[in-house]
């Protein structure tokens, strides 16, 4: 479906809001808590968990884009906008550092906000793209009821995707990781329950060993890079099912773009254990 930004602004609040009064479920507690809510402070936020009041945003308001007076301060008030379990993941992410995750919360604000400058154009085309870009939406839920996205890299033009440009790139991994928040945004407020963590299955099947060229290679850890900054602590677990022949050789090379923690979450399953997993 097209994304509408004042339904994911109102969907986001609504959300923002069942995340404040239910993160205890997440079992955060103790020294935890207290230096989230520490954060929280630090940003300037409002939560439900005992700090001021939340103020409306004046990113979008009665359904309306923001004008060029209030988009100046369209970062600042995202942050201000930090829920706590937004703030836990960050600070998570930063091994609790309140300082780095405060600079990660206000840089991840300001790359959303730069959203706007694009060239209505070049967004355009990126609206296009995202529909064969990567999977849409979620294919079911684990065993925990957290939902599962499933990615066929194998149906992607590589060759195609060495030839575009850089800024349609990250334009377009940016338009999908808003239609995740926003998906994530829908079953938190469906559930009731902090819904932040996706499990991934990437079906490898039919991938063409020619994606590892070192061009390619080079864009794919900066939109890793990209959605860490954007999204940090919401893989749960990844699934590499169907590995073509010589997968591991190049494995070792892009596993290290990945943080250790992040590492860790892995598991390729091989040909004959594919139908067991």
């Amino acid at each position: 479906s097209e994304f509408d930004p004042a339904d994911a602004a109102q969907l986001a609040e609504e959300a923002r809001e069942v995340r404040d009064r239910t993160w205890g479920d997440l079992g955060i507690e103790g020294a935890e808590a207290a230096k989230v809510k520490e954060l929280m402070l630090r940003l300037g936020c409002s939560s439900a968990s005992g700090l001021p009041e939340r103020q409306p945003s004046s990113r979008w308001t009665k359904g309306r884009k923001p004008t060029a007076a209030s988009s100046a301060n369209a970062a600042g008030a995202e942050v201000a906008d930090t829920d706590f379990v937004t703030a836990w993941r960050f600070l998570r992410a930063k091994r609790w550092s309140l300082r780095a995750a405060e600079e990660a919360i206000r840089s991840a604000a300001s790359r959303q906000d730069s959203m706007q400058e694009f060239d209505p154009a070049l967004l355009r085309s990126c609206k296009q793209l995202t529909k064969h870009w990567r999977g849409q939406g979620f294919a079911g839920t684990d065993v925990d009821g957290d939902p599962v996205l499933w990615e066929r890299p194998g149906l992607l033009d590589w060759q195609g995707f060495s030839m575009l440009d850089e800024d349609l790139l990250f334009c377009c991994e940016m338009l999908c990781l808003q239609r995740m928040n926003m998906e994530l945004d829908r079953r938190t407020v469906e559930e009731q329950r902090p819904v932040h963590r996706i499990g991934v299955v990437v079906d490898l099947e039919g991938l063409s060993m020619s994606f590892a060229r070192s061009q390619n290679l080079s864009l794919f850890r900066r939109l890793v890079d990209l959605s860490s900054a954007l999204q940090p602590e919401s893989l749960k677990w990844v699934l590499l099912v169907n590995p073509p022949r010589k997968f591991m050789a190049v494995w070792k090379l892009i596993l290290p773009y990945f943080g250790p923690g992040t590492q860790q979450k892995f598991r390729i399953a091989g040909a004959h254990e594919t139908q067991a997993v």
